[in-house]
């Protein structure tokens, strides 16, 4: 079949003039023999394709062939074992980078192996010589098309293999770079009449294609990304091909790369890995009309460079601090201690104020900086913005993918994934991208928090300090004393004793070795113990909490202007995580860490008040702000008091604002839970204001009464009211007596018994109002029958 009967009969399909007839006959050889023959003949059968009649569509003549190729390579494929087939694969990552055939020790898997290795050198050299011979009349679709069939063969067949997927990009771009330098005037003028507007893009201009090629280069770009996903990074002219795309096209493609990460959920650990991947993230970031100064690695160069100058800052600030800032403030509070001392209050908790608003006037001094040109980024948020909202969660999905073991490169993944997002400036899209930089932020706050803080627990717990080593001494020193007076006086008794006590003495010496072999023994074990105490290693990363603390504020910052209520909530999240930093830190020795977490938590909530006040003017979304308010202010244990009476009488402030006034009753009621804080008065961060419970909820008891006269349905209130009366009686509150309990049960059952309804909803309102005021009467008759609460509750009238 190779020497006589294939030969002659492609000498007659050469020979004949009619392309139909080439065709069809080309078409037969592939059909009717075997498998077996066209892998044995596969060069002879390819170099008579670029020979025939230049109407003959050799595209479907390789695209069968190759059919009939990759169908009986994937059966061979599926009789090989386990072993043999992950051999196979392992051989072919391994060369991915290589143009050669298979190692010489992998053949024994088979023979056809081997020449399966050389049918993409085969199929490619056919392919570049019908390019090259038909360069004026092949038309860009085919180009694509050709290489689109040899891709896939590839992936196919060689799984895994890089430099063959490689190679097939570069060919296709070359190709269609040379196709359209021959290109006349007058064929570029008739193309780009029926061509697809070029949009703006950062990687420069986009040649202008027909539609048709531009569908199938995009789906020979969507090809790889189902198999390899992130490896395409890998890959250098895959953006190299996405430059023929416009923005329309260029953004499904995006899309297809995001689908195919998530499925493949691999993560993202490398800068450049990211720097590649939001390249060609683009058009998901930005409008085609927006202008773009970015370049390839300047984002990471950039960090790089603030990472320099942030650390010449931060060693400035401690000279110019230890220089002048320790003057002023230790007269500063020499003075206030004198004040304070004259009225009879000691300051010896005090802590410096200098250190006290230290993390808050760093956090200040930035925040301008978090709101780039804020003049134009108004108009750009308010200018029409097309975008898919599920093209924005696949994109936020992606920054879940970031992670590093290090903390130092993960916060740079993190800074860097920012900054693409923002090259489009604050708009609509920021409200689904940058809360999940936010929580990741946060999450990786975690990790640094027990690098730092843990570290800095143990090794103070690991050193004795200069105290400690002192009092062991003082105890230590009449020991010895007492030991050298024993000895001098047994020396003296031993030449005045008689020979009788002889035996005495020796027993008397006896007790005395053994006691100092006890000792001995003792003082060993404390020194093996001392040595065994190994002082843990000292935190030497270069971003540590406030650094992200810094961070986070910033991003909260930018997002208060594409989606206020999320950057409200997000900040009440960042001051819990800040308060738990400070709680950590009071454990350890040092006093001012504490105090700056705690500022930086005030911070956060000073902002989202602010946000509170100018942004959020909706009743309900008012009321649904002042709950997370009050949690979050109930979750922070280490304010210190005068900032948490101001927190909290903001809070009471805002519910008594409220519009309607049901609202105002509910929310001056949970408030005054802000005033009655921990499990008793001794619990550390407990705030205890009884008073002030107490005006708090006659204030909610007289709005109550002023809803009750227009509404019937209103009674609801005045039973809300009386759980939380009987939970600060149970809880001993000292102005929250069984009278007022009592009192309150007798206006309840005043005002049912003279309800009457005004409509149907009134009265299943009424129901349910019903059902929640028995079973509180059962809790408070429960308690009057336990042997524990009786007395507390027997004078309570239910």
């Amino acid at each position: 079949y190779a020497t006589d009967i294939l030969p002659s009969i492609l000498n007659q399909i050469t020979s004949c003039r009619d392309p139909l007839a080439q065709a069809y006959l080309m078409d037969c050889i592939i059909q009717v023999f075997p498998d077996e023959f066209h892998i044995e003949t596969l060069g002879i059968f390819l170099d008579v394709c670029p020979k025939l009649r230049e109407k003959v569509n050799v595209r479907t003549i390789i695209q069968s062939i190759m059919e009939r190729l990759s169908n009986y390579y994937a059966d061979e494929m599926l009789l090989l074992d386990a072993e043999k087939e992950q051999q196979y694969k392992d051989a072919q990552i391994q060369q991915g980078g290589e143009e050669k055939a298979l190692s010489p020790t992998k053949k024994s898997i088979s023979e056809n192996t081997v020449k399966k290795e050389n049918s993409f050198q085969l199929l490619n050299s056919c392919i570049q010589n019908i390019v090259s011979t038909r360069k004026s009349t092949i038309p860009s679709k085919e180009i694509v098309r050709l290489q689109m069939a040899l891709l896939r063969f590839t992936l196919k067949c060689y799984p895994g293999n890089m430099f063959h997927v490689n190679h097939c990009l570069a060919s296709c771009a070359t190709s269609l770079r040379e196709r359209q330098s021959l290109e006349s005037p007058v064929d570029k003028k008739q193309q780009h009449q029926h061509a697809v507007p070029p949009s703006a893009s950062t990687t420069g201009a986009t040649p202008s294609l027909d539609e048709t090629t531009i569908d199938e280069l995009e789906k020979l770009l969507s090809i790889p990304l189902e198999s390899l996903a992130l490896k395409v990074l890998q890959l250098d002219h895959y953006s190299d091909l996405l430059t023929f795309l416009p923005w329309e096209n260029r953004r499904q493609v995006a899309v297809v790369m995001l689908k195919a990460v998530e499925t493949s959920k691999s993560n993202l650990n490398e800068l450049h890995q990211i720097e590649e991947l939001f390249v060609i993230l683009t058009p998901l970031i930005l409008e085609s009309n927006v202008p773009d100064s970015y370049s390839h690695g300047t984002f990471i160069s950039k960090l790089e460079e603030e990472e320099k100058e942030e650390e010449s800052q931060r060693l400035q600030q401690q000279e110019e601090e230890a220089a002048t800032t320790q003057v002023n403030a230790e007269e500063h509070d020499k003075r206030t201690a004198d004040l304070m001392g004259a009225l009879g209050i000691s300051n010896e908790n005090r802590q410096p104020s200098s250190q006290r608003n230290l993390a808050r006037s760093t956090l200040s001094k930035r925040s301008s900086s978090a709101f780039p040109n804020t003049n134009n980024t108004a108009a750009l948020l308010s200018t029409a913005i097309n975008f898919s909202v599920e093209e924005q969660y696949l994109l936020a999905k992606l920054i879940h993918l970031l992670h590093h073991d290090d903390t130092d490169m993960a916060f740079k993944m993190l800074v860097l994934a920012k900054q693409h997002l923002c090259r489009g400036g604050i708009t609509a899209r920021l409200r689904f991208t940058l809360p999940p930089i936010v929580f990741e932020s946060l999450k990786l706050l975690k990790r640094v928090k027990k690098l730092e803080m843990v570290d800095t627990m143990a090794s103070t717990a690991a050193a004795p300090t200069p105290v400690e080593e002192t009092k062991k001494e003082e105890e230590e020193q009449p020991k010895v004393e007492e030991e050298e007076t024993k000895e001098e006086g047994e020396k003296a008794e031993e030449g005045e004793e008689d020979k009788k006590d002889e035996k005495e003495e020796e027993v008397t010496e006896d007790e005395a070795k053994s006691e100092e072999d006890e000792k001995e023994e003792s003082s060993k074990k404390e020194e093996e113990e001392k040595a065994s105490v190994v002082a843990p290693p000292v935190f030497t990363k270069k971003v540590n909490c406030r650094r992200i603390f810094l961070f986070v504020q910033k991003t909260i910052a930018m997002l208060a202007i594409a989606d206020p209520r999320a950057s409200f909530k997000l900040n009440l999240e960042a001051a819990i995580s800040a308060d738990k930093c400070a709680i950590l830190a009071s454990s350890s020795s040092s006093k001012d860490t504490n105090s700056d977490f705690t500022s930086i938590s005030y911070e956060f909530i000073t902002q989202a008040f602010q946000i509170y006040e100018d942004e959020i003017s909706d009743s309900k979304a008012q009321q649904r702000s002042i709950e997370m308010i009050v949690g979050t202010l109930l979750s922070c244990k280490m304010f210190e008091k005068d900032d948490y009476e101001a927190l909290i009488t903001k809070t009471a402030q805002y519910a008594a604002k409220l519009l309607k006034k049901p609202d105002q009753c509910r929310m001056v009621t949970l408030v005054s839970h802000l005033f009655f804080t921990g499990a008793d008065a001794n619990d550390k961060g407990a705030y205890r204001n009884p008073q002030r419970v107490l005006e708090c909820l006659q204030r909610a008891l007289k709005i109550a009464d002023a809803c009750s006269m227009s509404s019937s349905a209103n009674v609801q209130l005045f039973v809300e009211i009386l759980e939380h009366y009987v939970y600060y009686f149970e809880k001993d509150n000292p102005v929250i007596s069984d009278r007022f309990v009592s009192g309150l049960v007798a206006l309840i059952k005043e005002h049912m018994e003279s309800i009457g309804f005004s409509s149907s909803a009134d009265q299943m309102v009424f129901a349910e109002t019903q059902g929640h005021y028995r079973h509180i009467l059962r809790y408070l008759q429960k308690k009057k029958d336990e042997k524990e609460s009786a007395k507390k509750f027997a004078n309570v009238v239910c």
